[in-house]
């Protein structure tokens, strides 16, 4: 297990001046899923916007409605 997404931002922040502190790029990797909505809900606030995981509902009938 290498350094985290997060951890990583946060130490290269200081040779990016002027840029996000959090920022996706291509091929970027997380070691569990949780990391990753960490990353992009820490992204998010950052830009200016909120994130949320909505939840699926089955109906009788076994289909998804949200």
């Amino acid at each position: 297990m290498g350094e985290s997404a997060i951890s990583k931002s946060m130490r290269t922040t200081i040779d990016r001046r002027g840029e996000r502190v959090f920022k996706p790029a291509t091929c970027m990797e997380f070691d569990s899923e949780k990391e990753a909505k960490d990353f992009y809900n820490l992204y998010s606030w950052e830009i200016g916007f909120g994130i949320r995981k909505g939840r699926g509902r089955v109906n009788d009938n076994g289909y998804t409605t949200r």
